[in-house]
């Protein structure tokens, strides 16, 4: 917005008001600084009907009279706007570009002359409006500051930017502290949003399994890695987060379509937890695939991005589902060069298993052989199956129920916190 005080303006505007439209002179033209309009000679920089060029009229509701050749809105102590934007209209008595209080009781009649009964108010298209210009804005569906903008700031004419506060949902001690930050919530029609919600904050979360050793102090406590000791001492400087592999080893045989969809999204909204932890390799192992062997590797360990990638890709195929063999052929080292791609294994590994039927093997795997491959290789091993199998692993596996419900398996997938990080 435009606002000046104009004291030269003032002068002016008073004088070319009672003058009006200049005569042209005797030989038929009009005298410096006038413009020949019609019959008329008329200052193009502030003749509201022939405004900056001849013919062009300033009207309300977004202006009232012409400075300097272009409309704007001019109050009686010839403070100028800019032509209002909508939805503000002209408050010519008080020099503002207003929002009309459509919320108020009380109306008025702008054409037929009918008045506010409050003489505090203004009649602004038949809304009897209080123009209150002197506060900030504030979160109202109001024009507090009567700037243009309703619940916003910015220049009038102009884009405008929501007002916005910060927001935090926990003790605002913890903010700065860590990885605790506030977030902010906008205001929109005299709302702030998204209610009940805080976009952007960070809440302190325990420091347990992986997040206990990834240099973070995730608990906002101003201990990185905190740990508390049996005696009750709380260390803050833990060893070195440990590098991990998590290998998911997923059954897509066409007995799994009414749970493979679950899988896939509680696998992704789990890893998307650490997804910016660089020390966590992930890669994918599909079962009931390529025969004769049934099992292969389907993204090598790397990154969270081709991981996700490839959880996107997976689709149902093949019948045989050797899951025995699977975990046998990766603990034993069978598909390190198709897994690793050169690099050396993590100092962690996880095998997570998601299949829907009884253990099976084409290369005479057992419980014990299994088992003990796993144990040799130092991997933490975690099936989803169906209870009905679970004496198939239960000798080395952490057990959990394959189901529909992806929200059930995140959350069980997260009990690996507490299995990652050693101290």
């Amino acid at each position: 917005m435009r606002k000046d005080f104009l004291i030269v303006f003032g002068l002016l505007s008073l004088v070319f008001s009672a003058c009006g439209p200049q005569p042209r002179e005797s030989d038929g033209t009009c005298a410096a600084g006038l413009t020949l309009c019609g019959e008329e000679c008329v200052d193009l920089s502030d003749d509201s009907r022939n405004c900056g060029q001849c013919g062009f009229e300033c009207r309300a509701p977004e202006s009232n009279a012409c400075h300097g050749g272009w409309c704007a809105c001019i109050g009686a102590n010839h403070e100028i706007a800019d032509a209002c934007d909508p939805p503000t209209v002209c408050a010519g008595a008080i020099g503002k570009c207003i929002r009309p209080d459509y919320g108020t009781t009380e109306t008025c009649d702008e054409i037929d002359g009918v008045p506010c009964d409050d003489p505090n108010k203004v009649c602004l298209l038949g809304w009897c409006t209080l123009p209150e210009c002197a506060g900030p804005e504030t979160c109202n569906g109001l024009d507090d500051d009567c700037d243009g903008h309703t619940d916003g700031i910015g220049p009038v004419p102009g884009p405008a930017e929501p007002l916005t506060r910060p927001c935090y949902g926990g003790d605002p001690a913890e903010v700065g502290i860590g990885a605790c930050r506030m977030g902010e919530q906008a205001c929109y029609y005299g709302v702030w949003t998204p209610e009940g919600q805080c976009p952007g904050e960070v809440l302190p979360v325990p420091e347990e399994g992986l997040l206990a050793c990834d240099g973070v102090d995730n608990d906002c406590d101003a201990c990185v890695d905190g740990r508390v000791e049996e005696d009750g001492t709380v260390v803050c400087d833990m060893a070195e987060q440990k590098t991990t592999d998590i290998i998911f080893m997923i059954d897509v045989s066409g007995s799994m379509s009414g749970v493979l969809s679950a899988v896939i999204n509680a696998s992704g909204n789990f890893a998307t937890t650490y997804s910016g932890a660089a020390h966590i390799r992930w890669a994918i192992e599909r079962i009931a695939e390529v025969p004769p062997t049934y099992v292969d590797v389907f993204r090598p360990l790397g990154g969270f991005t081709a991981f996700l990638s490839g959880l996107s890709a997976l689709a149902l195929n093949g019948g045989t589902e050797p899951t025995y063999d699977a975990v046998h052929v990766t603990a034993t080292g069978g598909y390190d060069a198709a897994l690793l791609n050169g690099t050396a294994p993590g100092e962690i590994q996880v095998y997570v298993v998601f299949g829907d039927e009884n253990a099976q093997t084409l290369t005479g795997q057992t419980e014990a052989t299994v088992c003990q491959a796993v144990a040799d290789r130092g991997a933490i091993l975690v099936v989803f199956t169906s209870p009905a199998y679970y004496a198939d692993w239960d000798a080395c596996a952490i057990l959990y129920p394959l189901t529909s419900d992806a929200t059930q398996m995140q959350s069980q997938l997260e009990d690996l916190f507490d299995l990652t990080c050693t101290f």
